[in-house]
């Protein structure tokens, strides 16, 4: 297979020449100080550790549920469709990962899954300054030997899970959602999450292939519209395949009946798939796509939008709504906000709540930011102390509130939408302001 690839970073000033960055990648503002490590216990913060001759190495929280974890990876390529973002006869080619609840216990043969895989790794300082602006030093984080607390390729946990897609924001490779991604996973969901190619900051392929995010086109609009659609069909391509695999009784024995998709699949993933259980969520960006995936396709059953714009057109954040926004849709759908200062999503969701369709409900999780929806919450909090970072850069990344918190108010609210409405499992936290998570503020 021919995959067109791109080495040149998208700079800072190629990022604030496109008004894109309002609502699609972060929004920053400035507040008060912030306490060193922000409430992380002993244990995290001892694990933050550097010398001279060390990277940091820093680990995600350890997910809560009842399963022990394992993921794989695998690359996917659509033979009906050319790669929309070069004119070239190259085919569509995306990398997702899987997490699902695995067998047993984390000990054993199986290698921890990596955080970053070694070329995508290789560019993550660059897209850290660049494209993310978490404000990091250079060169100070070992990116690919972040602690996931995942297995790779372990076996599959009997019975059959919902499954959850899971949408970068633009700029933010799939992994940066590991911390949500595998507290779901230990809940008993298998989540997929899909990088768009060329719009993810590296995608490292099986045959070594790093595929670069690509410049913004020099019309956002037009270039927004061309992304949206783009990520809508890459998602329905996924669950198609994901249909397939899921008719297959052992992958090990059936290469040639799945041609779409390369890699290793793990025993009992094709019996674990319930895909009449489907739901998705993202940030950003990935957010507006999980809405237009939902309204595009009728198997996505339930939504969450991490803090993304759900207009089209970056020029102007109240113009060019979809229909999916002014119409509504029919499945039940959550707004997840920042409390960032001047947050411009703020007309799109006003639109979208006000049409007629579908359960919905806006809340605020107060002293968040963007970033706050990403696994720089913990990564971001691990790494102040050592680095010595400036109490403004941690309060632009991730906000005031404590990441311990943070990190538990997402957790809870995330897993109990996606258990109301994918396992029936009753729940009133979106009914009223909750006592347990004072920090979520039920907007409407």
């Amino acid at each position: 297979m021919t995959r067109t690839t791109s080495s040149a970073a998208i700079s800072r000033r190629e990022l604030v020449a496109v008004p894109l960055l309002a609502g699609l990648i972060s929004t920053v503002g400035t507040v008060g100080g912030f306490g060193g490590l922000g409430g992380l216990g002993p244990r995290e913060a001892a694990a933050a550790t550097t010398t001279a001759t060390r990277k940091l190495r820093l680990r995600l929280p350890e997910p809560t549920g009842r399963y022990a974890l394992g993921s794989t990876r695998l690359e996917m390529v659509d033979h009906d469709r050319s790669d929309p973002w070069h004119d070239t006869a190259a085919r569509r080619a995306l990398m997702v990962s899987v997490f699902y609840p695995a067998r047993g216990r984390l000990s054993g043969p199986y290698a921890e899954s990596p955080y970053l895989l070694p070329g995508e790794a290789a560019t993550f300082d660059d897209t850290a300054a660049n494209l993310l602006f978490l404000g990091l030093p250079e060169g100070a984080i070992d990116w690919a030997a972040v602690r996931t607390h995942v297995r790779a390729d372990a076996p599959v946990a009997a019975g059959r899970h919902p499954v959850v897609l899971y949408s970068p924001g633009l700029g933010e490779p799939r992994t940066f959602a590991t911390g949500i991604v595998a507290e779901l996973a230990s809940r008993g969901y298998v989540v997929v999450t899909i990088d768009h190619t060329y719009e993810s900051p590296a995608v490292e392929f099986p045959d070594g292939t790093v595929a670069r995010m690509l410049p913004p086109a020099p019309d956002p609009r037009t270039w927004v519209h061309t992304m949206m659609g783009i990520r809508v069909a890459d998602v329905r391509f996924v669950l198609d395949q994901l249909a397939v695999l899921a008719t297959l009784a052992d992958l090990a024995d059936t290469e040639a009946r799945r041609p779409a998709v390369a890699g290793r699949v793990p025993h009992g993933l094709a019996g674990a798939l319930d895909l009449d259980r489907v739901g998705m969520f993202g940030k950003s960006a990935g957010g507006s796509a999980a809405l237009l995936s939902m309204a595009a396709d009728r198997r996505i059953r339930a939504g969450i939008n991490f803090d993304g714009n759900l207009g089209l057109n970056p020029m102007d954040p109240a113009g060019d709504l979809p229909a999916a926004v002014t119409d509504g849709v029919d499945r039940p759908f959550l707004l997840l906000a920042s409390d960032t200062p001047e947050n411009d999503t703020v007309p799109s969701w006003e639109a979208f709540m006000g049409n007629r369709r579908g359960w919905k409900r806006w809340l605020t999780l107060v002293g968040s930011r963007h970033h706050s929806y990403s696994d720089a919450e913990s990564l971001v909090s691990q790494a102040a102390g050592p680095l010595r970072l400036p109490s403004e850069t941690v309060v632009d990344d991730i906000g005031t509130i404590p990441p311990h918190r943070a990190i538990a108010v997402e957790n809870a609210y995330v897993a109990a939408f996606f258990d109301h409405w994918l396992k029936d499992r009753p729940t009133r936290l979106f009914d009223r302001p909750s006592p347990r998570y004072p920090e979520m503020s039920l907007e409407h």
